[in-house]
């Protein structure tokens, strides 16, 4: 409709395809799921799903989430095995405990010890503390939660 609208006008020198604003779709992996207590569930490789996003996402990954007020949308970020992304701090984030190699979601705290950080599960409403998911841990990853939203059940793609 909007591409029709356009092309009855002579300001353009090219006719514009009905499809034209609509956004290009790519998948990428849903490689995991967010836990109620502050933890990631990670799938096995045989039980990844992908799901359809704009192609913008495309150098992205998703979680799930099952639970609480956003249940059954993505989140989606971008993976980093062995890096901290300075963004992640003071953010809701992902992070991977360098001792245990346990991934945590929550708002990501940096201490004043050197490499030590809080992950902390922080209220939506008031942005206050509700509770400590993990404390005083080193981290050896880190990245910012960049997009959500609840995919249609025909954006989802199942493992082969």
């Amino acid at each position: 409709m909007l591409a029709n609208s356009f092309n009855k006008r002579s300001i353009l020198k090219e006719k514009l395809s009905p499809t034209h604003f609509i956004g290009k779709k790519t998948l990428i992996p849903c490689c995991g799921e967010l836990e109620p207590d502050g933890t990631v569930r990670i799938f096995e490789d045989e039980n990844i799903w992908k799901v359809k996003v704009d192609a913008k996402y495309d150098k992205l990954s998703a979680v799930y989430i099952r639970s609480g007020a956003f249940g059954g949308g993505i989140r989606l970020f971008k993976r980093h095995d062995k890096f901290i992304e300075p963004g992640a701090e003071h953010k809701f984030s992902l992070v991977r405990q360098k001792k245990t190699n346990i991934i945590y979601w929550g708002f990501l705290k940096p201490l004043t010890t050197p490499r030590r950080y809080s992950v902390i599960d922080c209220s939506m409403v008031t942005g206050a503390k509700v509770s400590d998911i993990a404390t005083n841990i080193e981290i050896v990853a880190a990245t910012p939660f960049i997009h959500a939203f609840k995919p249609d059940n025909t954006d989802w793609v199942q493992p082969k």
